[in-house]
């Protein structure tokens, strides 16, 4: 194989491997559950300057859709909180207190992120963005292939029959690997916020059959107000 069509070869390789790196970060931020890579973005504020939310914290993931954030030093408390307002304002924080450490002690603070429900709104919005993402993404990759294929067919002209079969075989091969890792982290991420919205639809169900048996305990069943209504 010429060397020039090798270059050309491991450009296009290079490009379409950031190309779908890029998705699958962005993917990652639109946050369903919590992924420690959404905070990555996240400056902090310090007396020293900005700073990376690795620098001022300890991160930990609870439980799937909740942070606990762990302030270095505990002056750094509402600094870090706002940073992530700032990138996720979509994100509720808790400020809570260790056990074994008394509530007006600010050493014992600590911030609890939790993740927004998907709600029908929300999933719609969410699968729109990963639609978005994924086409630009798609996009990109086959303008990258476009590309290197008329590079490559020039830099092949002269070349053997087998020579110009192989190179296409490992173009093909190269553009196929990066496009079945689009298309699982595309799936993957649809199911993530189908998932989260079955859980949401599952707790509302829970939630109306607690209200209606407090009700019918308190004599006061929601058949009868209905009823009532009509």
């Amino acid at each position: 194989m010429k060397r020039i069509v090798a270059i050309e070869l491991e450009q296009m390789r290079t490009k379409l491997s950031g190309y779908v790196g890029i998705f699958n970060y962005n993917l990652l931020n639109l946050c369903v559950e919590a992924e420690a890579v959404a905070l990555l973005s996240v400056k902090v504020m310090t007396e020293e300057g900005e700073k990376n939310m690795e620098d001022v914290a300890k991160v930990a993931v609870d439980k799937k859709y909740h942070f606990i954030i762990d302030p270095i030093y505990d002056d750094e408390l509402q600094p870090i909180a706002k940073g992530i307002m700032k990138v996720h304002p979509e994100f509720k924080q808790e400020v809570k207190t260790w056990e074994g450490y008394d509530e007006s002690d600010p050493a014992g603070k600590y911030i609890y992120c939790t993740m927004p429900e998907v709600n029908k709104d929300r999933r719609d919005v969410m699968n729109n963005a990963v639609d978005v993402l994924y086409n630009k993404c798609k996009a990109d990759m086959e303008a990258a292939n476009a590309k290197a294929t008329a590079k490559i067919a020039t830099h092949m002209a002269g070349s053997s029959d087998s020579e110009i079969e192989t190179v296409k075989n490992l173009r093909e091969k190269n553009v196929q690997q990066f496009e079945e890792m689009r298309e699982r982290l595309h799936t993957d991420k649809l199911k993530e916020i189908e998932d989260a919205y079955q859980e949401y639809l599952t707790k509302q169900v829970e939630q109306h059959q607690v209200d209606q048996e407090r009700e019918e305990a308190e004599g006061n069943p929601t058949s009868m107000r209905l009823n009532s209504a009509d």
